[in-house]
């Protein structure tokens, strides 16, 4: 297992996801609010349904962005490491398998 390349994609993938939401943080604040405590989702006014459809917006294309990268990179490095095996192992198997 490549530590460095496992390092480095961790890293690129979280920069990605946080700057991701920072601008969907900028762009509607308001529809956060659904994850603060309740004390200050009583004080703020009701999420509208167009800020709603935003934050889903943000989980719909988000999440899978960030599942395609890390299906993609481990594929990628599974080819790079194990050259004359299948490369459809997953990172847990590779994992797994270089210990033993």
């Amino acid at each position: 297992m490549n530590w460095f390349r496992t390092i480095l994609d961790g890293l690129a993938m979280s920069v990605v996801f946080n700057c991701c939401v920072a601008v969907f943080w900028i762009l509607k604040p308001h529809s956060f609010i659904v994850m603060f405590p309740k004390s200050l989702q009583k004080k703020a006014r009701p999420v509208t349904k167009e800020e709603r459809r935003h934050t889903i917006l943000m989980y719909a294309t988000l999440y899978p962005a960030i599942l395609i990268w890390m299906i993609l990179s481990t594929y990628q490095a599974a080819g790079e490491d194990r050259r004359n095996e299948p490369v459809c192992y997953t990172s847990v198997y590779m994992a797994v398998q270089s210990k033993s």
